[in-house]
């Protein structure tokens, strides 16, 4: 995941905010931010660089789990870094963007983006000569590529919908290999991001072409739990033949686990996550959930940091980075790889 207007209302399980306590990532200050500083002096001798990381919300895990990202790297590389809480609000996150321009305190912008309204706002700021790198979700239209697409943007970090939505269309494939014909429905995050439709186009092209594969619904849930869990319950009604439903993200999938239950029909009906959290590492070594999709949003953190500094201190060529294929893990998690994708992530990232 939104990744996403990108509502990223999206993407949260409200209520974590102790997580954010936990990572130190405590929101203060009347903009909302929160900082912390590797020292005054960057490491080796090199150019001290202030990085702001304008974040979509610190009441979600995986947000927290960039930010831990980030200052690790940042402590690793004598690079200081500010942390700023959007709260899930567009216009939050612009006015801190142009609030972290005009202080003339920030080298580098890391950003995961509320929407894509915060653009205009990016383009100021390399205008103005800060670096800019955007991570877990694209700045732009094109949902097949990690390439950075604003002209002077410094990196992106992320894997793009076309490549989620083929993990999704794997998992699909895997869940209802030994049930033809397989009714399947998807779970998706907001059915108005562009990221979420890139996502569901292409699962739909794929099923499109299976004669023993039927996607009967496709429905959002908004990256939530208790959301996931209502919306599964009016899909279990409308379709009694349920075979596997799929979704954009593991908390959505948390939701639609207690809706099957509630329904007696645990083994019936097979779930698949998106995202590798901490739930789907419980859930999938113990039968409960067929498998998910792997996201990486430590990683997205430690790489976003790790090329908005290099870039601050001359090192300025544009790169696009995969997470997934840094870290050599498999994108896709069942029961059958589970030990596998352990070795490579002894622990869910969020």
């Amino acid at each position: 995941m939104v990744w996403r207007i990108r509502a990223r209302a999206a993407r949260v399980v409200v209520g974590v905010l102790a997580s954010a306590l936990a990572l130190g990532l405590v929101a203060c200050g009347d903009n909302g931010s929160s900082s912390s500083s590797s020292g005054s002096t960057g490491g080796g001798g090199q150019k001290h660089v202030n990085v702001a990381f304008l974040a979509q919300s610190l009441a979600n895990t995986y947000n927290t789990s960039t930010a831990k990202g980030i200052e690790d790297e940042a402590a690793r590389s004598g690079a200081s870094v500010k942390v700023f809480d959007a709260q899930l609000k567009a216009e939050r996150q612009f006015s801190q963007c142009q609030d972290a321009i005009a202080s003339q305190q920030y080298q580098a912008l890391v950003v995961l983006a509320v929407d894509a309204t915060i653009k205009p706002c990016l383009e100021s700021a390399i205008k103005a000569g800060i670096k800019v790198v955007t991570t877990d979700f694209p700045v732009g239209q094109d949902y097949t590529t990690t390439e950075p697409q604003i002209p002077g943007q410094s990196g992106a970090v992320f894997d793009p919908a076309a490549t989620r939505g083929r993990w999704i269309l794997d998992l699909i494939d895997q869940a209802c290999a030994d049930t033809r014909p397989c009714e399947v429905v998807f779970l998706a995050g907001v059915l108005a991001d562009p990221y979420n439709k890139a996502i569901i186009d292409v699962i739909k092209q794929g099923v499109a072409g299976s004669s023993d594969i039927k996607l009967d619904a496709v429905e959002q849930a908004f990256y939530d739990k208790n959301l996931g869990y209502r919306v599964t319950q009016d899909l279990l009604q409308a379709h009694p033949g349920l075979d596997v439903i799929a979704s954009a993200s593991d908390p959505m999938t948390v939701g639609a686990e207690q809706a099957v239950k509630q329904r007696g029909l645990e083994g019936k009906v097979k779930l698949l996550g998106g995202g590798a959290s901490s739930e789907s590492f419980k859930a999938i070594p113990a039968g409960r959930w067929f498998g998910t999709y792997v996201t990486l949003p430590y990683d997205e953190g430690m790489y976003s940091a790790r090329v908005a500094i290099g870039a601050a201190r001359g090192n300025d060529k544009p790169q696009g980075i995969s997470p997934i294929e840094k870290r050599g893990v498999p994108p896709v998690v069942t029961q059958r790889n589970f030990a596998q994708v352990k070795a490579k992530l002894p622990k869910a990232q969020w």
